[in-house]
């Protein structure tokens, strides 16, 4: 009998950052291709939910609804004007 297993880390590209590559700057660019954040690493990493909660009080991001475990952010006008080059 054969069996498939299917292992999921529940971990977002964006808990990836390493230190000193964790610039809004650079997780915007995260956010921009892979806008889920796992519920996870928000618990684990304060670096992760004090720069979330800076970008969305400077209001670059905001949360959108998104089943459980996960949480996406998309792009305000504001945060999508720092994403696009010479604007």
């Amino acid at each position: 009998m054969k069996y498939r297993i299917f292992l999921d880390s529940f971990s977002g590209e964006i808990a990836d950052l390493k230190r000193g590559k964790r610039t809004r700057e650079n997780m915007l660019a995260v956010l921009a291709q892979s806008p889920l954040v796992s519920t996870w690493d928000m618990s684990e990493h304060a670096w992760l939910r004090n720069g979330i909660a800076d970008m969305e009080d400077a209001g670059l991001i905001a949360s959108a609804d998104q089943p459980y475990p996960w949480l996406r952010y998309e792009f305000t006008d504001k945060g999508r004007a720092l994403m696009t080059p010479n604007a």
